[in-house]
């Protein structure tokens, strides 16, 4: 049997760094969310300018939602890593 001193599971960490990962999807939640707010904002934007005022309303809370909620979960999410890193 040959040596198992480079073998890929040995030498890797028990936890996850940051550049194994391919795609970093923590945050993907809150930026569908800021996405989903912006969308909005254009449609609000639109909606008011062919005077269409309660669904522009309508429209600018959802972007209020989706803007205001994206950045909590991406803030949360970073301080929620953060937190973990300084464990390590």
């Amino acid at each position: 049997m040959p040596p198992l001193d480079d073998a890929a599971d040995i030498s890797r960490m028990a936890r996850v760094r940051r550049a194994e990962v391919p795609v970093d999807n923590w945050y993907r939640a809150g930026f569908a969310l800021v996405v989903f707010g912006v969308l909005a904002a254009v449609f609000a934007f639109l909606a008011i300018w062919v005077d269409e005022q309660g669904l522009g309303l309508i429209a600018t809370m959802a972007a209020g939602i989706g803007l205001v909620g994206g950045t909590v979960v991406v803030a949360a999410e970073r301080r929620r890593r953060a937190a973990g890193a300084a464990r390590y």
